[in-house]
């Protein structure tokens, strides 16, 4: 077998290291069982090399759609956990610690300013006292409710069937208020770590649901603010 010429295409031979007619060194030859074997890898592949690009960007393309999407994936787990009565799902999906304290700001700041526009209570000597109370009633209902065991008793609840009669009223009311009221919802990105679901009815009312990121593709439920 002889070795062309890479510059000026003459043929040499098998073991010559120059070109006989223009002197131009010649490639290496790899013996014939060990490239039948290995492959010639002394010409690398652009076919290969432009799969592994292509595979690579492929790759990272669905790692950042799967990050982007990961806030719905924990909305959806939450939606069926709440359907399914599973307190413990829907319980891993709440940082119920930093949530208890931005309820807790937030209900007392909201008490507060309609005790302030209230002007009967004003005049009342004990409105005082209202004011005092306020605070920690507050404090009292979001420990009770707002924790791994206020859900799971509020779910058994559910399963037993056993709702108090004000309280199927209320939730009657609420779906009748649904039906009434238009209700539209966007949901975004606050930053690159919080992620937010709202619902608002043409009334301005409603309620926002606020997520911050546990890990890369895990949220966890961080705040509920009320549109009033």
């Amino acid at each position: 077998m002889r070795t062309q010429c890479p510059e000026c295409s003459q043929l040499n031979s098998r073991n010559s290291k120059y070109c006989k007619k223009c002197g131009a060194s010649l490639p290496e030859e790899i013996p014939e069982a060990e490239a039948a074997i290995f492959g010639d890898y002394s010409k690398p592949s652009r076919r290969g090399l432009y799969l592994a690009i292509g595979g690579a960007i492929l790759v990272l393309g669905g790692i950042c759609v799967l990050v982007l999407l990961s806030p719905l994936f924990s909305l959806w787990r939450m939606s069926t956990a709440a359907q399914d009565l599973d307190a413990d799902t829907f319980s891993s999906y709440i940082d119920f610690q930093q949530l208890r304290s931005n309820l807790k700001a937030e209900l007392k700041a909201e008490i507060m300013a309609n005790l302030a526009k209230n002007e009967e209570l004003k005049s009342n000597p004990f409105s005082g006292l209202a004011i005092m109370a306020a605070p920690q009633m507050v404090d009292t209902m979001v420990d009770s409710y707002v924790s791994p065991q206020g859900i799971d008793r509020a779910f058994r609840l559910q399963k037993e069937n056993r709702l108090q009669s004000d309280e199927r009223k209320l939730i009657a009311d609420s779906v009748e208020l649904a039906k009434m009221e238009k209700v539209g919802w966007r949901m975004g990105y606050s930053s690159v770590n919080v992620f937010f679901f709202e619902t608002r009815m043409e009334n301005g009312r409603g309620v926002r649901l606020q997520y911050e990121r546990n890990w890369l593709v895990f949220w966890k439920l961080y705040n509920v603010k009320i549109r009033s």
